[in-house]
């Protein structure tokens, strides 16, 4: 099993999405070993527009939406390639 780090928000990786319409904050992450990628990774983003996904048709999608003034995470979204 992988050492285990707490992370902080200055740990945090914020980077453009593949669409250029937006950011990810990256939280966490497990990369692939010896290859570029990553096995998993949770992540979260602001939404503004609707839009299309972009491209990971490597990866199983998994995502949840949050509104701002909502405790509780709402729905589901599943894209698998």
């Amino acid at each position: 099993m992988p050492d285990l780090k707490i992370l902080t928000p200055t740990d945090f990786k914020t980077m453009p999405w593949r669409n250029g319409k937006g950011n990810t904050i990256e939280l966490l992450k497990e990369d692939l070993p010896n290859r570029d990628g990553f096995a998993w990774r949770l992540s979260m983003a602001d939404v503004t527009s609707d839009g299309e996904f972009s491209n990971f048709s490597d990866y199983c999608l998994q995502s949840t939406r949050k509104h701002k003034n909502q405790r509780r995470c709402r729905g589901n979204i599943s894209l698998c390639c």
